[in-house]
């Protein structure tokens, strides 16, 4: 027999709420991904960054301003460079690698807050839920 708290319920129902509000999240953004245009400073630094690959002929390094910069890591903008490549629309192409590691964020969260307080399956679905409702998120 197994002792719970009043209110306690099943582990497993608690992360099925983490993740049923972890897609629903992602499949909201993921709607938006194509809609509107370039607008933002950092898209357009970002979109610099993705198209010099093809025009430098180097993969290996970034370039910004049409110079070798360190200061950023290429995963990103590789990924970017080569959706463009494959044909994907510009805008898809630059924000889908961000909506993908926003996703890897939300699930990093959930599995933090599960570790920090493993007796407490809740803190899950609101750690979630706190990263999810920030503006900067």
């Amino acid at each position: 027999m197994q002792f719970r708290l009043p209110g306690q319920t099943d582990r497993s129902f608690a992360i099925l709420i983490a993740i049923l509000l972890g897609l629903w999240v992602t499949y909201f953004h993921a709607s938006m991904i194509s809609l509107g245009e370039i607008s933002h400073y950092d898209e357009y630094l970002a979109l610099d960054r993705i198209t010099a690959f093809e025009r430098q002929g180097d993969w290996w390094n970034v370039y910004s301003n049409q110079q070798v910069t360190f200061n950023k890591p290429p995963l990103q903008y590789w990924m970017s460079a080569l959706l463009l490549e494959a044909g994907v629309d510009m805008t898809t192409a630059l924000r889908a690698p961000s909506w993908l590691f926003g996703g890897l964020c939300l699930i990093a969260t959930g599995m933090l807050a599960a570790a920090i307080l493993p007796g407490n399956p809740w803190v899950i679905p609101a750690a979630v839920l706190l990263v999810t409702s920030s503006e900067r998120f």
